[in-house]
């Protein structure tokens, strides 16, 4: 799995997407079902980074079933954020919004707040594609408050942009140059 992970950073995607089958087949055999989900999760988040969203797609559904298998409410937050996004990027963003609010209330329940930033803000984001402005700036508002008292700076600047962004949307010129 470690090789897997320096072969995606280092952006050799095929290395990395045979080591995670590799990895897969070895948990499978140690009927390890915690780390089938991982190696399924960071398949899905590998295809995603050279934009094959629908095996991204199908790897993170086979995850969210293993964590919904275990009870692992935590993996089942990250799986559904996870295909929440992918399918903002596959462009069904209604469907993408919906897995997105699942993932932010599993992420509520758990206490995990930066998973509720994280999906807050990426629900703004398919608002914002849905045409829904309004709700896309109350999550991006949301989203960078959380970070804020998170101290995560730089995650909370990304949002300011994109809430910017859903105000110029919107025609609220005034708002995004506050927000930024």
């Amino acid at each position: 799995l470690a090789w897997a992970k320096c072969d995606t950073i280092q952006g050799r995607w095929l290395e990395a997407e045979q080591h995670l089958h590799r990895a897969h087949d070895l948990f499978r055999e140690l009927a390890d079902l915690p780390g089938q989900a991982r190696v399924l999760v960071n398949l899905g988040i590998a295809m995603s980074f050279v934009d094959r969203y629908d095996q991204a797609t199908a790897w993170a559904q086979r995850a969210h079933a293993l964590y919904t298998d275990l009870g692992d409410l935590d993996g089942q937050a990250g799986s559904l954020a996870n295909l929440g996004l992918y399918q903002v990027r596959l462009g069904d963003f209604a469907a993408g919004r919906d897995l997105l609010v699942r993932a932010r209330e599993k992420f509520a329940a758990l206490g995990h707040r930066a998973g509720q930033a994280l999906a807050d803000s990426n629900i703004g984001l398919a608002c914002q594609a849905l045409g829904d402005y309004q709700q896309a700036i109350a999550c991006q508002h949301t989203a960078a408050d959380l970070l804020a008292e998170l101290g995560d700076l730089a995650s909370q600047a990304e949002v300011l942009r994109d809430l910017a962004i859903a105000y110029l949307a919107d025609g609220q010129q005034a708002q995004a140059i506050q927000a930024c």
